[in-house]
C-alpha cells in the first residue's frame, strides 16, 4: 500500500462504489468514510451499526468514521453496541466522558476529523404513492344507513 488515504463523505452503504473502481487515481489508497454530523441523530444507530458492516464487507482496509459531535448520547449507546470509531470535538463538554467511555469500550475516538476529499451522494429512489380516493360518505346518516357506525 502507497500510504495514501481517501477520504470519502458518505451517508448510504448505497453509496459505496465497487471495490475495484479506481479512487482518487489510486487502487492501492486506504479509504476511510466519515459521516455528515447530522447522520446519526437523523437516521439513528442501527443505521450507523449497519453502515459499519457495510464498509467492512465492501474493503477490507476501508475504515467508517461516525461524527457523533451532534448526538453524543447516540455516539455512546452506538459504542456499546460495537462501533469502533466516532468522532467528537475536543473542546465539547462531553468530551472527557466520551473518551472515557471509548477507551473502556476499546473505540477509536477521534477529536480532529479527516478533511474530505470526496463525496459521493446516490439518487435514492422514491416510492410512487397511488392516490386512491376512498369512497366517504357525505354525512353520518349516510354512513349509519351503509351499516358503518361512523
Amino acid at each position: 500500500m502507497s500510504g495514501e488515504r481517501v477520504v470519502v463523505e458518505i451517508t448510504f452503504a448505497a453509496s459505496l462504489r465497487d471495490p475495484r473502481e479506481s479512487l482518487s487515481d489510486s487502487k492501492a489508497a486506504q479509504t476511510c468514510f466519515i459521516t455528515p454530523a447530522k447522520a446519526l441523530k437523523t437516521h439513528g444507530i442501527p443505521w450507523a451499526l449497519e453502515l459499519q458492516d457495510a464498509v467492512d464487507k465492501w474493503r477490507e482496509d476501508a475504515e467508517l468514521i461516525v461524527d457523533v459531535s451532534l448526538a453524543p448520547g447516540y455516539g455512546l449507546k452506538a459504542m456499546e453496541l460495537g462501533l469502533r470509531r466516532v468522532f467528537y470535538p475536543k473542546d465539547q463538554p462531553a468530551y472527557e466522558d466520551l473518551a472515557a467511555y471509548a477507551a473502556a469500550f476499546g473505540v477509536s475516538l477521534h477529536s480532529q476529523m479527516p478533511e474530505a476529499t470526496e463525496s459521493w451522494n446516490p439518487t435514492l429512489p422514491r416510492r410512487r404513492q397511488k392516490h386512491r380516493q376512498s369512497p366517504t360518505p357525505t354525512s353520518v346518516t349516510e354512513s349509519k344507513k351503509n351499516g358503518h357506525d361512523g
